[in-house]
């Protein structure tokens, strides 16, 4: 019974394997002009907090802008794009904001912020 139920199990596996599943095509524009005019608006975004941060890595234009949750969201906005502390044109930025990160962790306890 077992070896049926195994031999049955294994050939609805490979049966299945074998079936090439069609998913849903991408979707294209006929022109790509929608998608240039998204990347200017993420780079001019990008652009605007790699000059507005300032030296400690935060961005205290307001009150939130120097805490470490909101410092972190603004730096997933240019890993998003593919930047690291060492490669991209807004690794200075990325660097100085995960130290500013860093910097807000409580030494006894790991947590980051007044979490």
């Amino acid at each position: 019974m077992f070896r049926q139920v195994a031999s049955a199990s294994c050939l609805a596996f490979v049966l299945c394997g074998t079936v090439n599943l069609a998913g849903q095509e991408l979707f294209e524009e006929a022109s790509d002009s929608f998608a240039r005019q998204i990347d200017h608006v993420y780079k001019a975004g990008l652009d605007y907090l790699a000059k507005s941060q300032n030296e400690r890595g935060c961005w205290a234009d307001n009150n939130y802008g120097a805490e470490p949750g909101v410092v972190g969201l603004s730096t997933l906005a240019l890993l998003a794009r593919g930047d690291d502390p060492d490669f991209g044109p807004y690794r200075v930025t990325v660097k100085r904001a995960l130290d500013f990160i860093l910097s807000r962790q409580d030494k006894s306890t790991g947590y980051i912020g007044s979490s």
